[in-house]
């Protein structure tokens, strides 16, 4: 007896048939059930499966007569065999001109073609495969064992862009290196990567480099005037210092250093970018600059004569000079490089250690009074001068500029009034035919010294309230580490904050 049924599965892609037949064998019945299925996927290839499923009954054996189940092929166990199709004749597949039934292009409950044998089988939940361009691996997959990587990647290495192998305790969190908006320029290394230890070693690290450059340059310059004739080394086994045209030369170029210094050494400990030194809004502001030169050198030439004739122990005019050669290359020296001297020291003290001593301390008005007084010591200290008078001078020097610094958000205006003071003070000096001695010794100090305190603390207040009037941008605005506000447009404006990037 035979059961035959076609059974049709309408799921889109599948069409199945299944037959049935029962035998009587000997005294008892066998069923063996073969079922043939083909499965379909839209622009892909077809499979066919054929299954045998035969399940013996218990029968006995007449007396005499052979046993016919010992001639089947079938063991009783589930036997499956799965043939790829091939367009290379009809005994594969399914038959021809058989319909197809559902979708007949791929979608979300498309099956792939079966992959060849000891492939992988199909995950419906698994995750899709990495995009990759031909001939190139997906990021962060290796190469199988075996082969060889695809061009262009050298053989062990994974393709760039891929993902760093980490620890068990997984990739480091990247910490921003810029401060939130709205801080201010002495808090400006306040930031996720900031650490007690990091201002120590800035500030260490960048006395040890301006005390090696200088000496290096200024052993230079000696050498250069002891083997030209202009001077011996016993001159200066005194201590006394001439200001030869190399000297003053060398003096300027080791101060100018210390900008680049600075800014490698901010980069280096915070990983901030260098340009961020200048101010808080990532730019040097030319046009701030140009306004407090405005203001300063008009001031400054009236200080200046003043002290000349009522305080001439001041302005280093001792008695009548002769202008020679030797002076107008010290005016071209002071003309050239003086404001680079005068900038040197500021991005030191005022940029660089300003900041490091302000990060030490989270609160504002503490950290301004540190960020104030510990620029203006190494400032007084690096002058090394041994009248007190000429201390307390230099120290309220530094003061001034820090708070200047504090009130524009950046070293524009310090470099304009520090510069403005030197070169006026040095010229004076060349332009009377006089010879530049830096005497600090004690004694060449006095009260006297109070005008130039004064004159600085009022030129600090006045820049200051014009800074507020030009709304200069004091605290630092979201215009992005990458791209500050290019010259002539506004910065974007944070709320509570105020000012523009260009000024």
């Amino acid at each position: 007896m035979s059961l035959r049924g076609v059974s049709l599965s309408l799921r889109g892609v599948s069409v199945s048939a299944r037959g049935a037949s029962v035998g009587l064998h000997g005294a008892g019945p066998r069923v063996v059930v073969a079922s043939v299925t083909w499965d379909y996927a839209a622009g892909s290839d077809s499979s066919a499966r054929v299954a045998w499923n035969a399940f013996p009954s218990r029968r006995t054996v007449a007396p005499g007569r052979p046993d016919r189940s010992s001639r089947t092929p079938h063991d009783g166990r589930d036997m499956t065999e799965q043939h790829p199709v091939s367009s290379s004749g009809p005994d594969h597949g399914p038959p021809p001109n058989q319909p197809t039934y559902g979708p007949t292009t791929g979608g979300p409950d498309s099956f792939p073609a079966p992959g060849p044998y000891g492939a992988q089988p199909y995950d419906p939940y698994a995750p899709p495969a990495p995009y990759a361009p031909a001939g190139q691996l997906p990021v962060g997959q290796q190469p199988p064992a075996g082969q060889q990587p695809p061009p262009g990647y050298p053989a062990g290495q994974v393709p760039p862009g891929a993902p760093q192998v980490w620890g068990p305790l997984g990739p480091p969190v990247w910490k921003d290196p810029l401060p939130a908006p709205g801080t201010e320029y002495h808090r400006f290394l306040r930031t996720p990567r900031n650490a007690w230890w990091k201002g120590v070693l800035a500030i260490v690290g960048f006395v040890l480099g301006y005390l090696i450059i200088n000496t290096v340059v200024g052993v230079g310059a000696i050498a250069f005037d002891v083997l030209t004739g202009r001077s011996t080394w016993e001159s200066y086994s005194t201590g006394a210092v001439e200001f030869t045209p190399a000297i003053f030369l060398a003096t300027n170029v080791g101060n100018a250093l210390s900008i680049p210094l600075a800014m490698l050494l901010q980069w280096w400990i915070w990983g901030q970018p260098k340009r961020w030194l200048h101010s808080v809004a990532g730019v040097f502001r030319w046009r701030l600059l140009g306004r407090s030169a405005a203001v300063v050198v008009p001031l400054w030439l009236v200080y200046m004569g003043v002290s000349a004739i009522a305080f001439p122990q001041t302005s280093g005019i001792t008695g009548p000079g002769s202008f020679t050669g030797e002076s107008i290359a010290l005016l071209i020296i002071m003309l050239l490089t003086t404001p680079l001297q005068a900038a040197g020291e500021e991005y030191g003290a005022r940029g660089l250690i300003m900041r490091s001593a302000g990060s030490w301390v989270a609160s504002p008005v503490p950290g301004l009074i540190i960020a104030t007084i510990v620029p203006s010591l190494v400032f007084m200290a690096a002058h090394g001068a041994g009248d007190p008078w000429l201390n307390v001078y230099y120290f309220v020097f530094g003061a001034a500029m820090s708070l200047l610094v504090w009130r524009t958000g950046g070293l524009e205006a310090a470099v304009v009034v520090h510069a403005v003071n030197n070169m006026m003070a040095f010229g004076i000096v060349i332009l009377a035919g006089q010879e530049i001695n830096l005497d600090r010794s004690a004694g060449t100090g006095g009260p006297f010294m109070l005008v130039p305190m004064a004159v600085l603390l009022v030129v600090t207040l006045l820049l200051s309230l014009l800074a507020r009037r030009w709304k200069v941008q004091r605290t630092s605005q979201p215009t992005g580490a990458g791209s500050p506000a290019a010259p002539g447009e506004p910065a974007a404006v944070l709320p509570g904050t105020e000012g523009n990037a260009t000024h």
